[in-house]
């Protein structure tokens, strides 16, 4: 989509759930990982992490009225779920 983009909105919530999610990985003296980050074409941000024990994908959605969240894969194991700060930290965790 060319140069990013993303709105304001999507922008702030990506920032605070990152800087959340680091602070709880912190807490059991962990620490995040450098994610690829790209923007869809409506100005949402997409943060993923691929690692060789599987992948996340934090997906936060232009419009504040649709929430954000994160896909999963471990193994053969994948989902989808709405995100916390806690439960990115624990996703980002189990593909160490």
């Amino acid at each position: 989509y060319g140069r990013l983009r993303p709105t304001l909105g999507a922008f702030d919530r990506s920032v605070r759930l990152l800087v959340d999610a680091a602070i709880e990985a912190y807490a059991e003296q962990r620490r995040i990982h450098s994610g690829s980050v790209s923007t869809d074409s409506e100005g949402g941000v997409r943060i993923e992490w691929v690692r060789p024990g599987g992948s996340v994908h934090l997906v936060v959605p232009a419009e504040e009225s649709r929430p954000p969240y994160v896909y999963h894969e471990v193994g053969n194991d994948y989902a989808t779920e709405d995100v916390t700060a806690e439960r990115l930290a624990y996703w980002l965790q189990s593909i160490d």
